[in-house]
């Protein structure tokens, strides 16, 4: 049966495996991406390009995601939506939200289009699948650190943004509870892309530990899987390392901890950009 998937990220590395491989069975796709020219390179690479979409934007701060959020809800129903983007930043970044780069990317952003579009996904008994880390548990609980990069290690904040966003994840799988609307968070293995690349000594090292590891193909097939697979139908607020559902760390499973981290990113969502707001309101004023 022809379905309706939205990936985000779809141009590279995972995405774009994940992307061939819905493709090629016949699906209905819009990508999301924030290079345009790669992904339309991607997509001619296709068989077919019949059904497919790109939509252009940046993940990176509110405004780019409220964007993205109201472009999406203008798309036809939406059996399956995958979020795969994501960064693992060597560098501290801070937006124009005052937010570290890579807590905006991967917490955020789907936690931001999941709560503007949770109405539709209900609506449409959308299959929502997000990307995660099996290196969650190093990360820090931390959110208000992590989230103005306080705390920032080129090592741990790719882990810390990994375990904040599982915890909504999972807060929102309570929230659709009793609609046909389901999300669960997979861990596609380690898997060999240019997600965390460095150079010099360190960045040759990787690169010949990464021989090692699975290939972007490989990566894809547990996330398409979720996305799918016709037994997963109605089953929701379940964590899978790879093809098998395995446990989440028991702080993950603690009730108190979720609403706390949920309660973070709607205030930190509602705040920075009503704060941005007086800003631009305050300058424009000024110029006159």
């Amino acid at each position: 049966m022809r379905k309706h998937f939205l990936v985000t990220g779809a141009n590279r590395g995972i995405g774009a495996a994940i992307t061939r491989e819905l493709a090629a069975a016949g699906h209905q796709l819009t990508l999301f991406c924030r290079d345009l020219k790669a992904t339309e390179a991607l997509v001619r690479s296709l068989p077919s390009r019949q059904g497919i979409k790109v939509l252009e934007g940046d993940l990176g701060t509110l405004a780019g995601i409220r964007a993205a959020a109201q472009a999406m809800a203008t798309l036809p129903p939406l059996q399956g939506l995958i979020h795969n983007a994501a960064l693992w930043p060597q560098h501290k970044i801070i937006t124009v939200d005052g937010l570290e780069q890579s807590f905006v990317v991967n917490h955020l952003a789907p936690f931001l289009i999941n709560l503007e579009l949770e109405e539709r996904f209900k609506r449409d008994g959308t299959r929502v699948v997000q990307m995660t880390a099996g290196l969650y548990p190093i990360g820090d609980r931390n959110s208000t650190a992590t989230a103005v990069g306080d705390n920032f290690s080129a090592f741990k904040t790719y882990a810390s943004t990994k375990l904040l966003n599982l915890a909504t994840t999972m807060t929102f799988a309570e929230r659709w509870q009793g609609s046909p609307a389901t999300i669960n968070a997979v861990h596609p293995g380690v898997v060999r892309t240019d997600l965390g690349a460095m150079t010099g000594v360190k960045g040759r090292l990787l690169n010949l530990i990464k021989r090692l590891w699975l290939t972007p193909e490989e990566g894809a097939k547990a996330p398409v899987f979720l996305s799918t697979a016709p037994e997963l139908q109605g089953i929701s607020g379940r964590f899978y390392d790879r093809f098998k559902e395995a446990s989440l760390a028991p702080f993950l499973q603690d009730p108190n901890f979720r609403e706390a981290v949920w309660q973070q990113a709607l205030h930190t969502t509602q705040k920075r950009e009503s704060d941005r707001g007086r800003k631009t309101a305050a300058g424009s004023g000024n110029l006159g």
